[in-house]
């Protein structure tokens, strides 16, 4: 439980010594939950300090195969969070694969949280979208030669399989959740990819539609494609920056693979 905090203005308007050392048994006692009695008046916890908040649980699982489960639901310190805990679980985040999320004794496992407990969800169901910016241009580039340029693959959640007994939340980048002062998801950071919104800005520059087909047309002009595969290299962008350097990722590398 963590205890409430004094309130300073709301002590020097009642008179309190506050600033002196005689303000400190007062603090401490009224955070105990206790009244005092300053110059004959009896003065009552609530009114200079806040309610005590109980303090906020999370429990962070990595059980990566279905070895791990029985270990897991045996788990004495785990157990203590469980059921009628003196302090419930607020977020229980699981990094664990859908296949194990799968074994019925896992979901029973999570069940014993209670119905207040949030979780969330991270293995290779997630969604996947971290730069926003990478996506458009590899549409818009796509709408040139989507050979040269496919769009780049952005993962969904797959539907079915998973039936959420506990409320579930599969993991996002930039997602949120908030622990105080109210218990809530926050999604408004999250990224979302529209493709067709990327097309549509690409297709209002001027001419792009003309230059794009008279592109196509010398291409089809060009050497056959298995001539063209044989003829030019291959090139490999290398590096944390991708290509891309930025002040905090400066350094890049770039692989060119020459077929003879």
């Amino acid at each position: 439980m963590k205890k409430g905090n004094f309130l300073v203005l709301k002590a020097k308007e009642l008179g309190l010594p506050v600033g002196t050392a005689a303000i400190a048994p007062i603090i401490a006692a009224v955070k105990d939950g206790k009244s005092v009695t300053f110059e004959g008046r009896e003065i009552l916890p609530e009114e200079i300090c806040t309610a005590p908040d109980p303090r906020v649980t999370f429990v962070v699982v990595e059980c990566p195969d279905e070895g791990f489960i029985q270990p897991l639901c045996e788990n004495a310190t785990l157990r203590s969070f469980q059921g009628k805990a003196e302090a419930p679980v607020a977020l229980v985040v699981h990094m664990t694969p859908e296949h194990v999320l799968l074994d019925s004794r896992y979901q029973q496992w999570m069940e014993r949280f209670g119905p207040d407990t949030q979780h969330l969800v991270l293995n290779e169901h997630c969604e996947s979208v971290h730069n926003l910016r990478s996506h458009k241009i590899q549409t818009q580039l796509s709408l040139i030669h989507p050979g040269i340029f496919p769009p780049l693959a952005s993962l969904r959640p797959q539907e079915g399989g998973l039936a959420p007994c506990v409320p579930l939340v599969r993991g996002q980048c930039l997602l949120k959740y908030q622990l105080r002062p109210r218990r809530e998801w926050q999604r408004d950071a999250v990224m979302t990819c529209d493709p067709e919104e990327f097309i549509a800005e690409a297709l209002e520059l001027p001419n792009f539609q003309e230059s794009v087909q008279e592109y196509r047309k010398t291409v089809q002009d060009g050497p056959a494609p298995a001539e063209k595969r044989g003829r030019y290299p291959e090139v490999v962008f290398l590096g944390t920056g991708s290509a891309i350097p930025m002040k905090i990722r400066n350094v890049s590398s770039t692989l060119i693979n020459i077929r003879y």
